[in-house]
């Protein structure tokens, strides 16, 4: 939990700013780009579990293929957004904040329930045949809460690392994405 002098900070903190330093711009410019992944594999994922073609039909092989393959692609992308923030922008924050700033330790708890279900279709797609719209919820559930850990980034998270941040630890972190 954090102190009343760091909840006052965040709220007063989270005003969005006119424009954001570049290392917070890249990754609010990387958020669409994933989001449009996202929706399409929700899509993709909704029309398997909806589907009513037996589980032994090869056409669900096909599509479950085909949205390991998109979700694969998906997830380099994620893994390497997730690996700015985590180890850059959460980090940091934790460093100035403490260890126990409640709005990056509820980042950081996404990033992993998302990362489970994310590995958890994977397993299910190993045996396809039982588990296709088992592996389908799971894909559609990580990725609404990634949709929703986005929105807190944007509403919350970065307004605030912005207005927080000194000029040299903006700096510090935009070297550290490159």
């Amino acid at each position: 939990m954090f102190s009343e002098t760091q909840a006052f900070s965040c709220s007063q903190a989270a005003a969005r700013p006119a424009s954001y330093c570049p290392a917070i711009q890249q990754l609010l410019d990387e958020h669409e780009p994933l989001r449009q992944n996202m929706r399409e594999l929700i899509d993709d994922a909704g029309q398997l579990f909806r589907n009513d073609i037996p589980v032994h039909d090869p056409e669900i092989l096909r599509m479950l293929l085909a949205l390991f393959m998109k979700e694969q692609a998906f997830r380099l992308k994620l893994e390497l957004h997730s690996e700015k923030e985590e180890k850059g922008l959460f980090t940091m924050l934790k460093q100035k904040m403490g260890s126990d700033f409640r709005p990056v330790n509820v980042m950081e708890l996404e990033h992993e329930e998302a990362k489970k279900l994310l590995s958890t279709f994977e397993q299910f797609v190993s045996s396809p045949l039982e588990n296709a719209k088992k592996a389908a919820i799971h894909l559609m559930d990580a990725c609404q809460i990634l949709l929703l850990h986005f929105t807190k980034e944007e509403t919350v998270l970065f307004p605030f690392a912005e207005n927080s941040l000194t000029p040299e630890q903006k700096q510090q972190l935009f070297c550290m994405h490159r």
